[in-house]
């Protein structure tokens, strides 16, 4: 199992956000949460990934227990965090920020291959390069983005709302990657609102609601089922 959660516990203070999660993610598996805002994704994605220490609970990744270790420790081990927005350096240019995330020494080492890569996969981001990321748009901020998280040596890819706020035909461009990314990554837990598009991609989908997985299943089953549809996926049934 590439990633075990058991009994996931995290919130902030004296709140508690996310309750007593299960989690298991195969090998090349791609599995997607859905659900309403405010009810603890996020918070979720960051416990995994060290931004957020668990109040409870164990987290497991390639057989090591990481609940204990900060991010910059699981960044070298494959474990990388594409949070929601873009969080870019504005005076930096598309290239200089999409080498900021080559910054661990396996990384840095192919960071010309991951380049080419990363501008096969978001073209317009090879014609912007020496462009300042604060004169780009907000979805070519998000590209940059999702590259600056490809530019690691990734096993397990967590990527947090990719396509909040996009016009749709960035989101399809945003997708497009994604569905390329998720083909040749060992795992991907996304976590998203935009239901129409993660059927192409999703081996697996959740519901979260209140902290919790409360609904598990492919995206086929899931729209079917009318009360999922009409509660958590806008009426898609």
């Amino acid at each position: 199992m590439l990633l075990s959660v058991r009994g996931l516990t995290a919130g902030y203070e004296e709140t508690c956000v996310v309750r007593g999660v299960d989690l298991d993610l195969r090998e090349s598996e791609t599995f997607v949460l859905v659900g309403p805002n405010g009810h603890g994704k996020t918070t979720l994605l960051r416990a995994i990934s060290g931004l957020l220490r668990p109040q409870a609970g164990e987290v497991w990744f390639d057989g090591r227990r990481i609940d204990q270790m900060r991010t910059e420790e699981l960044a070298p081990l494959g474990l990388v965090h594409i949070p929601q927005g873009d969080h870019l350096f504005p005076d930096l240019t598309v290239e200089e920020n999409l080498l900021m995330g080559a910054f661990p020494r396996a990384s840095w080492r192919g960071r010309r291959q991951r380049l080419d890569r990363v501008y096969a996969l978001f073209p317009r981001l090879a014609d912007r390069r020496r462009q300042r990321a604060r004169t780009l748009s907000g979805g070519e901020r998000r590209q940059v983005a999702l590259g600056r998280g490809l530019m690691q040596e990734a096993r397990l890819l967590l990527v947090d709302e990719p396509s909040l706020g996009l016009a749709p035909v960035i989101v399809d461009v945003v997708y497009d990657a994604l569905k390329q990314i998720a083909a040749e990554l060992t795992g991907v837990l996304l976590v998203e609102e935009n239901f129409a598009h993660i059927g192409e991609i999703a081996d697996r989908v959740g519901v979260f609601e209140m902290g919790r997985i409360v609904r598990e299943g492919s995206a086929a089953e899931l729209a079917a089922d009318r009360m999922v549809a009409e509660s958590y996926l806008g009426g898609i049934a």
